[in-house]
């Protein structure tokens, strides 16, 4: 089995654990989340490597990156983030959880060739296009408020007696 893989399934594992421990109010500490958050960006940024090289994957890509605009806070919460980052998370989740499957059914289920197995690069390269836009949107700080600015601006005009030259009826 191609080990770049198989540590993806033991870093993707325990990644996804103990963000799931944190969801459910489990107390962990920090520096072992950065750990585990930092072998799982080097283990998929490889994979991406592979497939980027030997496969389908034309966009860029920066897990790190990507891992800290689903950070930002209260996006879920804020239409204009919501409506960017959450297809980016259902991506992400995608990825995790064929990972998941494909750790379930074990290494030898798996293709040796890594861009051979076609799901899992599928989602990925699905993941770094979605990724693409939200890095673009939302990838700082001053980007954010940008964001927001224009929503709210936009959103006033809409809710006013300007509606009907924003909006052809």
């Amino acid at each position: 089995m191609a080990v770049p893989l198989t540590n993806l399934f033991e870093s993707n594992f325990n990644f996804y654990n103990i963000n799931d421990m944190i969801k459910k109010g489990a107390k962990v500490p920090d520096f072992r989340l950065k750990a585990l958050e930092e072998k799982f960006v080097m283990h998929m940024k490889r994979v991406q490597e592979l497939f980027r090289d030997f496969g389908k994957l034309e966009d860029e890509f920066d897990i790190q990156q990507q891992l800290d605009v689903l950070k930002t806070k209260d996006w879920e919460n804020i239409e204009p983030f919501h409506f960017y980052f959450m297809p980016l998370r259902k991506r992400t989740d995608d990825v995790i959880k064929c990972l998941l499957d494909m750790n379930r059914l074990g290494p030898l289920r798996c293709k040796y060739v890594i861009e051979h197995n076609t799901e899992l690069m599928d989602l990925v390269i699905a993941m770094c296009k979605q990724d693409r836009i939200s890095q673009w949107i939302g990838s700082n700080e001053i980007k954010r408020d940008q964001l927001k600015w224009i929503y709210e601006v936009i959103k006033i005009m809409y809710e006013s007696p300007l509606r009907s030259l924003l909006v052809n009826e």
